[in-house]
C-alpha cells in the first residue's frame, strides 16, 4: 500500500492528492498534497521492508522512512520523521504536536486499510471455496515500539510504530 503512492488518497484521509513522476525508485519524484503542498523524492526503496523520501514545503526540509518487518504472521511497520528548518524553530511545540498527530492519523489509516484487505481476501478464498468453514482472519496488530523525541540533528523528530 505504502509503495503505490498514487493511491494513498484512497486509504489516506490526511492524504488529499499524491502523483509518482516514473517508477518506484531511488531518485523518483512525486508530488502530493497533505495540510501543504510537497513535493518529495525517494531516496531508498526496498519493496516490502522500506521506503524513505526526502521533502521540502514552506522552508522546510523533512525526512520520513517506513520500514515493514515481518514478524509471526503480522507486519510492524515502523515511521521514523525529521524536519529542520525555520519554521521548525519558530513554531517547534505547535509543529511537533502536529506532525504527530499526522503520523499516528496516517499509522491507523495504513493499519485500516491493511486489515480491510486481510478480511476480503479471506472472504474472497472462501467464496472461492465451497462448503469451506470459516476460519480466523490474522489482523496486523498494533504496537508502540518507539516514543515521540527530539534528534540531536534536527529541529523535530517524531517515531512510531504499528
Amino acid at each position: 500500500m505504502l509503495a503505490k503512492i498514487d493511491a494513498w488518497p484512497s486509504w489516506n484521509p490526511g492524504v488529499k492528492a499524491a502523483e509518482l513522476e516514473g517508477d518506484l525508485a531511488t531518485g523518483s519524484v512525486f508530488r502530493w498534497k497533505a495540510g501543504a503542498k510537497l513535493t518529495s523524492t525517494l531516496t531508498h526503496v526496498e519493496p516490502q521492508r522500506l521506503i524513505a523520501w526526502t521533502g521540502t514545503s514552506m522552508g522546510l526540509n523533512a525526512v520520513h522512512v517506513y520500514t515493514l518487518e515481518p514478524r509471526d504472521g503480522v507486519t510492524i511497520v515502523k515511521t521514523d520523521e525529521s524536519v529542520e528548518g525555520l519554521l521548525a524553530r519558530l513554531f517547534k511545540r505547535p509543529l511537533q504536536k502536529t506532525m504527530n498527530k499526522s503520523i499516528e492519523n496516517g499509522l491507523s489509516a495504513l493499519k485500516a486499510e491493511a486489515e480491510r484487505r486481510t478480511a476480503n481476501d479471506h472472504l474472497d478464498s472462501q467464496l472461492d471455496t465451497p462448503n469451506s468453514q470459516p476460519s480466523h482472519v490474522p489482523m496486523h496488530e498494533v504496537a508502540v515500539v518507539g516514543e515521540d523525541r527530539t534528534h540531536d540533528r534536527a529541529n523535530l523528530h517524531a517515531r512510531t510504530s504499528r
